[in-house]
């Protein structure tokens, strides 16, 4: 594409965004919302061990636990999951003579939310979304411009989500 015309062309896409013009974006925006939320997950993790002095390189048993999890829960719930996990497990390592593996604060996030299941307890959630780490472009322009949802990203799951109409103004 020539260089001059690349502003327009982005600007066409940025305009069949804001209109959410997708032939099936009914089946699309769960997918992709569900990718945003998993590396959203994933990022909070690596924030909260580093945050504790652990060091962790996300792996496919992170990656498969939050894309189960962020169908049923919001990222509120589990990011307070995660921040619980994370804690309990720095705490714990603090306390062995060994080096631990820092994956481990995943198999406690599986096993915390596995038990609560069991119990028929409620998982919480955060009441706000934390400051750190700070919100993705992606995440930002995803949830706000083109879906159109705001905050309900965060404290709700997907499929408690009513999208806006999607191009109502042209049906009118």
């Amino acid at each position: 594409m020539p260089a001059g015309e690349r502003p327009s062309y982005i600007q066409q896409v940025e305009e069949r965004l804001e209109r959410r013009e997708h032939k099936t974006w009914r089946d699309e925006w769960p997918q992709l919302w569900k990718k945003v939320a998993v590396a959203e997950c994933i990022q909070f993790l690596v924030c909260s061990l580093d945050k504790y002095g652990l060091s962790y390189a996300p792996d496919e048993q992170a990656t498969d636990l939050f894309s189960s999890l962020v169908d049923a829960y919001s990222l509120a719930q589990m990011f307070k999951q995660i921040d619980k996990a994370t804690k309990g497990f720095a705490d714990f390592a603090r306390q062995q003579r060994w080096p631990m593996r820092a994956g481990r604060a995943v198999e406690q996030v599986r096993s915390n939310v596995e038990y609560y299941r069991s119990q028929g307890w409620e998982i919480y959630a955060y009441s706000y979304r934390p400051a750190y780490p700070a919100r993705s472009v992606i995440s930002d322009i995803f949830f706000n411009t083109v879906l159109g949802v705001g905050e309900d990203y965060f404290f709700k799951a997907p499929k408690e989500v009513e999208l806006p109409e999607i191009n109502a103004e042209e049906r009118a």
